[in-house]
């Protein structure tokens, strides 16, 4: 299990007492690269899948809700220059 305390993390077995940091990760060197075009790619698809399985009218009142997932919104939703970073 991941903990943190203010700065510092460690990793821990499950507690059954209170939790001590007893060996803290160094994070210091730790570097992470994102993908945008693929991070955005997976959130309009989460986004879209949530509306698809959960939306009030089961009909999506007669919406071709795939159709629109390819042609109406995803060419604007991943265009480099709609990306806020």
């Amino acid at each position: 299990m991941l903990v943190r305390k203010d700065d510092s993390y460690a990793v821990i077995d499950l507690p059954s007492a209170p939790v001590e940091m007893k060996e803290k990760v160094n994070l210091s060197n730790m570097k992470v690269w994102v993908d945008h075009s693929a991070e955005w790619n997976q959130i309009y698809n989460e986004s879209w899948r949530q509306m698809r399985d959960f939306f009030y009218a089961p009909n999506m009142h007669g919406t071709d809700w795939t159709g629109i997932a390819d042609t109406a919104c995803r060419p604007f939703c991943l265009t480099s220059d709609t990306v806020m970073i």
